[in-house]
């Protein structure tokens, strides 16, 4: 993921400068210009912003566009730096987490209307696909699941499938939607859950997670045991 692009684009600046003699002698035998040219639309490519991800408009993009000239063109910058990346850094954070929201949002408006769907006092969206048989989880019990999680794009961020065995957990140990949404079913049942941010991991990154901030989860749940031993 580029969003702490100010990092990434100092590390891979200095990177152009960390090749051996050798490398360099390797990376620049023969090239033709329109060859070099490709070069550095490629390494533009690389160290720029990501459009989607921040949802820059058109005049933004301009804006961007226009610093790089700037630069490239001896013209002076911030007066610091430092000061200035770390506004930016807040600002495009926010902005992160704001587009994840928007997006999540939409995605639930695509969906509540449709058949099966039904929605909970908490904001949880989901549907059963089957009731499973015998007593479901209550707030204070444990259970034996196996599950996919995606994001609204189709990312797969967890799968106890993938992993070859169901997962256990107690209820109250996961984030609210997923922890409501596997008191629906019984043995053997199924659910699908459309977890808003708020019911998730919230607007809070979570260390080494794939799970981008402000971001709307989907799981599709199975319930293999209530109370395990």
């Amino acid at each position: 993921m580029r969003l702490h692009h100010g990092k990434i684009i100092l590390a891979l600046a200095a990177g152009l400068f960390a090749f051996t003699a050798q490398a360099q002698d390797e990376a620049t035998t023969d090239m033709t210009e329109a060859e070099k040219l490709e070069l550095f639309k490629e390494y533009g490519w690389l160290v720029s912003l990501d459009p989607e991800k921040i949802g820059m408009n058109d005049a933004e993009k301009e804006a961007f566009l226009s610093g790089i000239k700037a630069h490239l063109d001896g013209e002076p910058g911030p007066e610091d730096p430092q000061v200035t990346w770390q506004k930016i850094q807040g600002f495009l954070g926010q902005r992160f987490i704001t587009v994840n929201k928007e997006r999540g949002q939409e995605f639930i408006d695509s969906i509540k209307d449709k058949p099966g769907v039904q929605k909970s006092k908490s904001g949880l969206y989901y549907e059963i696909i089957e009731e499973g048989e015998g007593a479901k989880a209550g707030a204070q019990d444990s259970v034996k699941v196996n599950y996919k999680g995606t994001l609204v794009d189709g990312t797969e961020f967890d799968s106890s499938y993938k992993r070859g065995e169901p997962a256990t957990f107690p209820v109250s140990g996961v984030v609210p939607g997923f922890g409501e949404g596997v008191q629906l079913v019984g043995k053997g049942g199924k659910v699908k859950l459309y977890i808003p941010s708020d019911l998730g991991y919230g607007d809070t990154a979570q260390r080494g997670s794939p799970i981008p901030p402000g971001s709307t989860l989907i799981f599709e749940v199975e319930m293999v045991e209530v109370n395990p031993e």
